[in-house]
């Protein structure tokens, strides 16, 4: 814990090196209401290093206004940069769309806190994966019916019966009698 053991060859060049200790913060033993207590940049950043490890990233039950607004009038503007890096970084972790990235890290550079919470409430990892599986099966889905309905088409240009036709292509009869009627 002491920065001199931390150093290549410290016991060398000691006497060039602060002599200074640091002490770790174990973020499991605070609550999110516990870090916002802190009302700081740094409490900013504990807060999202604290939820970036969970699909519930809902902040609006423990975010307060106050805490926004003191954020907002106290955070040094070298900070700003490092804080949007540090959203981006747990953004992009969760696999939030680029776009709302982008919105989001513009709402830090203008001190709108709020808007950048907003953002971020109600954004679920879970349901957004399982949008995108869904979405992904329906293309799958579409993209089977084409080609079901292509080897069907083939199959009646090649004058095969009916049967044969719905064995192979899982068609109904109706759907097999629609595409023959595009063959006139």
């Amino acid at each position: 814990m002491n920065l001199l053991d931390r150093v290549h060859m410290g016991d060398i060049f000691s006497k060039y090196i602060p002599k200074f200790e640091y002490e770790l913060v174990d973020l499991n033993q605070y609550s999110r209401e516990d870090i916002i207590k802190f009302g700081n940049a740094l409490s900013l950043i504990l807060l999202i290093d604290k939820i970036r490890f969970t699909d519930d990233i809902e902040l609006s039950n423990v975010v307060t206004p106050e805490y926004l607004e003191k954020l907002e009038k106290n955070i040094p503007e070298p900070l700003l940069p490092v804080i949007s890096d540090c959203v981006r970084v747990f953004l992009e972790h969760i696999e939030a769309p680029g776009e709302e990235i982008e919105r989001i890290s513009e709402s830090i550079y203008r001190r709108r806190l709020n808007d950048m919470f907003s953002l971020v409430d109600g954004y679920s990892v879970k349901r957004t994966r399982e949008e995108a599986r869904e979405e992904g099966r329906k293309e799958a889905r579409k993209e089977m019916a084409k080609m079901a309905k292509e080897m069907a088409r083939e199959m009646l240009l090649d004058n095969e019966p009916m049967s044969k036709i719905i064995k192979y292509s899982k068609l109904t009869k109706d759907d097999i009698l629609e595409i023959e009627k595009t063959l006139r």
